[in-house]
């Protein structure tokens, strides 16, 4: 509010273009899921731990390249465009995503560093940190939570294909067992069903979700990457 202080990495993102208050930008640098035993980082140690043991090279080494510390300022590019998302899309709103100016914003999804790893040549990676969107809070909402992403790229060799269209519903059968396995060995023997969803930079997309409670929770979204 009016007369708040913010110390910081979070108080430098506060300029005259931006429509970051102070109670988001003190949350900047936090890094709660790289806190030693705070539950956030036990939860994602959990995840890398699962990929590191489950998914090795033929030389025995982890497969999945993790990061833990990019940095959540990203530009629209990143966030928006290369991902697909139309022009006219809510998400690019002031009302939904917070901008440090015209040009950078605070990533609302983590999502949003995938082509930029994927142009530095990694091609198996998992990327975990803090995302922010204009939600109104509520018990289920917050301004600020966090979201772990993971991408494998596959060459038409390695699944004896010669075209995306034959390689798509390999490459889809294997994310179902991979992120099946995932969810069973961090929330044991739950009972699981896939829907089909939308993302506009994967095709075809589901989401998973798992009972508990006595209720359908989504858990995560997935797809096959657009070309």
């Amino acid at each position: 509010g009016e007369g708040e202080v913010v110390s910081g990495p979070g108080a430098a993102l506060m300029g005259e273009k931006s429509n970051i208050v102070a109670a988001v930008a003190s949350k900047v640098g936090v890094n709660l899921h790289n806190q030693e035993d705070h539950p956030l980082q036990i939860i994602k140690s959990w995840f890398f731990a699962h990929f590191a043991e489950a998914h090795k090279t033929e030389d025995g080494q982890p497969r999945f390249k993790p990061f833990d510390d990019l940095s959540p300022v990203v530009t629209t590019s990143m966030c928006f465009d290369d991902l697909m998302t139309p022009p006219d899309h809510v998400s690019r709103s002031r009302s939904d995503t917070y901008y440090v100016d015209d040009e950078h914003i605070l990533r609302s999804h983590m999502t949003a560093h995938q082509t930029t790893l994927l142009r530095q040549g990694e091609r198996s990676f998992l990327f975990a940190g803090d995302v922010y969107r204009r939600d109104e809070v509520d018990a289920c909402h917050y301004f600020c939570f966090h979201q772990m992403d993971g991408v494998r790229v596959f060459s038409w060799e390695e699944l004896g294909v010669t075209s995306h269209e034959e390689a798509a519903p390999l490459v889809m059968a294997n994310l179902k067992e991979t992120l099946s396995a995932m969810v069973k060995g961090v929330f044991g023997d739950v009972e699981m069903k896939w829907e089909e969803s939308y993302f506009p930079f994967t095709e075809p997309s589901l989401e998973l979700e798992i009972l508990f409670n006595g209720k359908w929770l989504e858990v995560l979204g997935c797809g096959v990457m657009r070309q």
